[in-house]
């Protein structure tokens, strides 16, 4: 979702793009005249991303985690596409439960992917971006790693690791011309939503406060135009951030009661 209101052929990267908020991101850009790279690790969904999209987009199954794999992807999508200008980073994994009964390979597969992904494609694009004097990159966070939650604490942990990269980053990049987001959404309506929220009768309280994929695509294009760093998507997640900057012992009470308790 980038700011401008054309994109007149410019190419813009999307990862985790086969599914969730990352497919509806391939679909605004897709809108607005992007030549889309869609990276995923699911072959099948590539495909139905390329049935449905046409030359709008070419695909990549790759691995974010893989730094070598994202940088060849890098180089080929501005080989044979053109410079990247708008990235949209979404691939994300996600184990919940009680902290000490998630499995101590599924923590470590969070951070390779959810932080290593992140930090491997600003190692791969940011860099072009600074010599080209411009660009936009925007990568989707969580709530989570701003309000630390339970029963989340590896997930929110691989999160609140994204935002502090991000936002020392930010610093560094001012007059480059190159934009930083972090989109911190609360519950989103996506399949990994099943991955947060296996009790039926928790997910369906937690969905229904949850913002939808679109949402979060809408508020980072508004956030973007806006020039804003730090996009909260939703109305749970604009509160929630006020409460834990301003009233964190409401926030620290609210984890003590269970009363946030959706795992």
């Amino acid at each position: 979702m980038s700011s401008h209101n054309a994109a007149n052929g410019a190419v813009a990267l999307v990862t985790g793009g086969a599914s969730g908020i990352g497919m509806a991101g391939v679909r605004r850009l897709a809108e607005r005249g992007y030549r889309i790279a869609v990276v995923d690790l699911n072959e099948t969904a590539l495909d139905a991303v390329a049935a449905e999209f046409g030359d709008a987009v070419s695909t990549f199954a790759a691995d974010v985690s893989d730094h070598d794999a994202v940088l060849a992807v890098v180089s080929k999508v501005e080989s044979e596409l053109g410079p990247i200008q708008h990235v949209f980073a979404c691939a994300g994994v996600a184990r919940v439960g009680s902290t000490l009964s998630v499995d101590r390979a599924h923590v470590d597969l969070m951070m390779r992917v959810n932080y290593g992904g992140v930090v491997n494609l600003v190692y791969s694009v940011i860099p072009r971006m600074i010599e080209r004097g411009g660009g936009e990159f925007a990568v989707v966070a969580s709530m989570t790693g701003i309000m630390a939650p339970r029963k989340m604490a590896a997930y929110g942990a691989t999160k609140a690791a994204v935002i502090g990269l991000l936002d020392a980053l930010s610093y560094e990049l001012e007059g480059t011309g190159v934009q930083l987001a972090c989109v911190c959404p609360e519950a989103v309506r996506t399949p990994m939503a099943n991955d947060f929220f296996v009790n039926a009768d928790k997910r369906r309280r937690a969905l229904k406060t949850a913002v939808t994929p679109e949402q979060v695509v809408a508020a980072t294009e508004r956030g973007l135009r806006r020039r804003r760093f730090l996009i909260l998507p939703g109305p749970v997640s604009k509160v929630g951030w006020r409460l834990q900057r301003f009233l964190p012992r409401v926030t620290h009470a609210m984890q003590r009661s269970g009363a946030a308790d959706l795992v």
